[in-house]
């Protein structure tokens, strides 16, 4: 009589998956060519392996993400899936989503900093500061100017409704609402989420001993 197959835990499906992202995360924030790609199709991967090991039907949901998966690979080889082609809008996007959300996390900064008690000009610089200690430059290498963190400030405190100005307000009200009488604390934490940052345009988050 053979022995029971013992099948793998949920706990276990868990330890891969983290073991996957953990592995994609290191391949994005290398130096290999196609890393952002690589590490996005090990992250998707990650993701199906999980669900269909964990759950009942798990096989019959993961075909977006199996499509996603395909779509990635086709990216190699030259092909570019529906899934994956720019939408077609009067006037395009000008700024990838990844830096208008990061510039909007810098106005945060400065607004939090304003907040201390520091005047216009000084809050944007100890922003730019700041972000130059963890390593965030312009495209040019160079430390982000103040002034350009006033004029994202600026930017996003017109209104309206991109993604940019609702990150900004969402940002705020989550920090104040944690650390409501400090605004020290709150930039401590804005700090702390920034750190998931690292863009392939503007900003790109470099190691600080770099230029020692």
């Amino acid at each position: 009589m053979k022995a029971a197959v013992e099948l793998p835990s949920a706990d276990d499906h868990l330890k891969q998956m983290a073991g996957m992202l953990e592995w994609a995360q290191t391949m994005y924030l290398s130096e290999m060519p196609d890393r952002e790609r690589i590490a996005a199709r090990t992250a998707v991967a990650a993701c199906i392996k999980f669900v269909i090991g964990t759950m009942p039907n798990g096989i019959d949901l993961v075909l977006p993400l199996r499509e996603l998966n395909y779509a990635l690979h086709g990216l190699d080889q030259g092909v570019s899936a529906p899934m994956l082609e720019r939408a077609k809008k009067k006037g395009g996007r000008k700024t990838p989503i990844s830096t208008e959300l990061f510039r909007s996390m810098a106005a945060v900064l400065m607004e939090l900093y304003s907040e201390t008690g520091s005047g216009r000009s000084q809050a944007a610089k100890n922003a730019a500061e700041r972000l130059a200690e963890m390593g965030y430059r312009d495209g040019d290498g160079q430390m982000i100017a103040a002034s350009q963190i006033e004029d994202w400030r600026d930017k996003v405190n017109e209104g309206g409704d991109s993604l940019g100005v609702k990150r900004f307000r969402k940002a705020l009200e989550v920090v104040r609402k944690v650390q409501p009488d400090d605004p020290e604390k709150a930039i401590e934490l804005v700090l702390e989420s920034l750190s998931a940052f690292r863009r392939p345009d503007v900003p790109q988050v470099r190691n600080p001993q770099d230029s020692e």
